[in-house]
C-alpha cells in the first residue's frame, strides 16, 4: 500500500553530495562535465539549488533547442522526442505527457537555466554536484527496454473538474507482471478520481443546504518517472484535490517496482538485515534540515521536531540515490511544501544488499548494453551485461588506474596507465572494447590538445644524451643514448618525460629529466613538416636544488625541447626501443 503525502509548490533543494557539508554561496558557477567531457558552459548554484543551461546541455545531448521570446517557450527536440517547456506557465509537454515544472528557472545573460529536476526527469541524466571540486557531473543513463504511454482521462461539470494522467507500460515478456503493474498505476489514478467524486457529492449536499463553496472543485492526478533502470521502476504520483477555500492540497505517493516479478519494494528491502539504515538516513536528514534552515528554505520553527524516519519510510529511487520525503504539516507549515531529502547511493554502499549493489556502480550506457564499473582497493573490474545483470560478462580487470572515457563508433573506450619491463611507467594508453565482436585491443592514446593534463611517461634512472631529433611520417622522433659511463641496468628505459601543451603559444614542450643535449643537436636547423615544425629551441637546464639542502644543491639536469604546431591536431607520445644491438632508445611523438 502506498502512503500519501502532501505537496506545495516550493523549490526543492537539491543536495547531491553528502561528503561535503555546507551550501555553495549564491551565484556560484561550477563547471559542467557530461560523461567525462567538459561542456563549454557553467552551472548556476543559488540557495542550494542546481540550475543548468538548457541550450548547452541539450545540444551536447544531441537535441535541437529553439527559443520563442514572445511567449517564453523552449522547444527541445531530436528524432523520436519532442519536449516543449512553457516558462510562463511552468509547464512541460513531453510527447503526450503534460506536467508542471517541479522547480524554478533563471534567465542569466539571455540564457535559460532550469532546475536539475528537468534534466533527470525529462532528459534522462544522472546529475551530481561535486562541491569539493566545483563541478556538476552529468551522466547519461540507460533505461529499461519498456515503452511508457500516458493514459489521460478527463471530465468536467458545474461541480468538479477531474483530470487524470497515469502511466501504462509495455514491452515486458511476462504479460501477467505487466498487467499487475499497470493495475497499480490505474488504481492509484482511480482512487484520486473517486476521492474527487466523493468531494463533489459533499459539495452538492452543502450547496443544497445553502452552505456550499461557490468555487468549482478540482481533482488533478499526475505522475513522474524517477528511476527506470536495472529492472526497477520508481514512480511518484501527485494527487491534487481542491475543495474550496484558499488553496487545495496535493498528496504525494510513490512506488518502486521489480519489473521481473511485479513486487513492490519498501526501503528496508534494499539494505542488509544488520544495516542501521534508519539511524544513518535520519542523521543525514537532520544535517540537511540544519542547512536548509540556514539558507532560509525552511523556517526556524517546526510544527513537530524531526527525530527519525520510519523503517518503512516512504521513498523513491532517483538516478542519484534514495529520496525520502515528508508530508505537509508533518514537520513544517504549508509554505514549506513537501520536503525531499536525497541520500546518494555511494553513501549507502556498505548497507545495500548484494543484489542491489549495482545502484552504487558507475554505469555507462550504449545502444544495447550497459557497462558496470566495480572498484575495490584500487582494482577496477569492467562488466558488460543487460540491466538485470543476468549473463554478466567480465571484460577486463586493471590493477593500474583505468577510466572509462566514452562510447564511440560502437566501441567502449578506456584510458589506462600501466608499467612494463622497459620502465615506461605511467604512460597513458587506450583500450577499446567492441561489444559485437567481444574483442579488446590496446592502442596508443591520442589526446586532444585542449586537454590540460600533462602526459608523463618514462622512468627516473641513468643519465642519457638526447642525440638526435627527426620528423618522420607526421611524427617527431627523439633518440637517446646512455651518457658515458652509465649502465642501463634493469632494462632499457627512457628518461622521465613530461609533455605539456602551451595553448597560447601553440607549441608542445618536452621535458626530459636527467638528460643532456648531444653535440650533434647544438646547431640543428629548423625542420618543417605538414602540420608541425621543429623550432631550434633545445636547452639543458640545471634544476635548482632545494634551499634546505645546501650541501647538495645540484639536481638532475633537464632537457627542454619545443615543437611549434600548425593548427591543433591530436597527439600522443609513444615510447619504444629499437634494435637491441644498438644502444639507442626512441621516444616518438605521433600526430594525426
Amino acid at each position: 500500500m502506498m502512503k500519501k503525502f502532501c505537496l506545495a509548490g516550493v523549490i526543492i533543494s537539491l543536495i547531491l553530495s553528502m561528503c561535503v557539508s555546507g551550501f555553495a554561496a549564491a551565484g556560484s558557477q561550477p563547471a559542467i562535465m557530461l560523461d567525462g567531457t567538459k561542456i563549454e558552459a557553467a552551472a548556476y548554484i543559488d540557495g542550494g539549488n542546481v540550475y543548468l543551461p538548457l541550450r548547452a546541455v541539450g545540444e551536447a545531448l544531441g537535441y535541437e533547442i529553439q527559443w520563442s521570446g514572445t511567449d517564453k517557450k523552449i522547444s527541445v527536440t531530436r528524432p523520436g522526442e519532442n519536449i516543449m517547456i512553457d516558462l510562463n506557465n511552468h509547464q512541460i509537454t513531453a510527447d503526450d505527457h503534460i506536467y508542471f515544472m517541479s522547480g524554478d528557472y533563471k534567465i542569466i545573460a539571455d540564457r535559460s537555466y532550469l532546475g536539475a529536476d528537468l534534466f533527470f526527469d525529462s532528459l534522462r541524466l544522472k546529475v551530481r554536484w561535486d562541491r569539493l571540486n566545483g563541478i556538476v557531473q552529468l551522466e547519461r543513463v540507460t533505461e529499461n527496454s519498456i515503452s511508457i504511454k500516458t493514459i489521460k482521462e478527463a471530465s468536467d461539470s458545474d461541480i468538479i473538474k477531474i483530470t487524470l494522467q497515469y502511466p501504462q507500460i509495455g514491452g515486458l515478456t511476462d504479460k501477467t507482471v505487466q498487467d499487475s503493474i499497470n493495475s497499480i498505476f490505474r488504481e492509484s489514478a482511480l482512487g484520486a478520481r473517486n476521492e474527487g467524486l466523493k468531494n463533489a457529492a459533499e459539495k452538492e449536499k452543502d450547496n443544497a443546504s445553502g452552505y456550499g463553496s461557490p468555487n468549482k472543485y478540482e481533482t488533478y492526478f499526475d505522475y513522474r518517472l524517477k528511476y527506470n533502470q536495472n529492472g526497477l521502476l520508481s514512480v511518484v504520483f501527485m494527487d491534487y484535490q481542491y475543495t474550496g477555500g484558499a488553496h487545495g492540497l496535493t498528496v504525494q505517493s510513490s512506488c518502486t517496482l521489480d519489473l521481473k516479478t511485479g513486487g513492490e519494494y519498501q526501503l528496508k528491502d534494499l539494505v542488509k538485515a544488520d544495516a542501521d539504515y534508519v539511524a544513518f538516513i535520519s542523521d543525514t536528514v537532520r544535517n540537511m534540515i540544519v542547512e536548509r534552515v540556514k539558507e532560509g528554505i525552511l523556517p526556524d520553527d517546526s510544527i513537530a521536531p524531526f527525530n527519525t524516519i520510519k523503517d518503512d519510510h516512504d521513498f523513491y529511487l532517483s538516478n542519484n540515490g534514495v529520496v525520502v520525503y515528508f508530508q505537509q504539516y508533518e514537520h513544517w507549515p504549508y509554505a514549506a511544501g513537501i520536503q525531499e531529502f536525497p541520500v546518494e547511493f555511494s553513501a549507502l554502499k556498505d548497507m545495500l544488499k548484494p543484489e542491489f549493489s549495482f545502484l552504487n556502480d558507475s554505469i555507462v550506457v550504449g545502444d544495447s548494453f550497459i557497462l558496470v564499473e566495480k572498484g575495490t582497493s584500487g582494482e577496477h573490474d569492467y562488466y558488460l551485461g543487460h540491466p538485470s545483470f543476468n549473463g554478466m560478462k567480465h571484460i577486463v580487470s586493471f590493477i593500474e588506474t583505468a577510466e572509462f572515457k566514452e562510447y564511440k563508433d560502437g566501441e567502449l573506450w578506456f584510458t589506462a596507465r600501466g608499467g612494463d619491463d622497459t620502465g615506461n611507467y605511467q604512460f597513458p594508453y587506450l583500450l577499446a572494447y567492441n561489444p559485437n565482436t567481444e574483442e579488446l585491443r590496446k592502442e596508443d592514446l591520442f589526446l586532444p590538445l585542449n586537454e590540460k593534463e600533462d602526459i608523463a611517461f618514462g622512468k627516473d634512472g641513468w643519465k642519457q644524451i638526447l642525440s638526435d631529433i627527426k620528423i618522420q611520417d607526421e611524427a617527431v622522433v627523439f633518440e637517446f643514448k646512455p651518457a658515458a659511463g652509465e649502465v642501463l641496468a634493469g632494462g632499457r628505459r627512457l628518461p622521465y618525460t613530461t609533455v605539456r601543451y602551451d595553448e597560447q603559444a601553440n607549441y608542445l614542450e618536452f621535458s626530459f629529466l636527467n638528460a643532456e643535449v648531444g653535440d650533434s643537436l647544438r646547431e640543428i636547423p629548423i625542420i618543417e613538416s605538414p602540420g608541425l615544425k621543429y623550432v631550434k629551441e633545445i636547452v639543458t637546464e640545471q634544476i635548482p636544488g632545494h634551499p634546505d639542502n645546501e650541501q647538495n644543491p645540484a639536481q638532475p639536469p633537464m632537457v627542454k625541447a619545443r615543437i611549434a604546431l600548425d593548427g591543433k591536431p591530436l597527439y600522443n607520445a609513444k615510447t619504444s626501443c629499437i634494435k637491441e644491438d644498438e644502444d639507442i632508445d626512441v621516444c616518438t611523438v605521433r600526430f594525426k
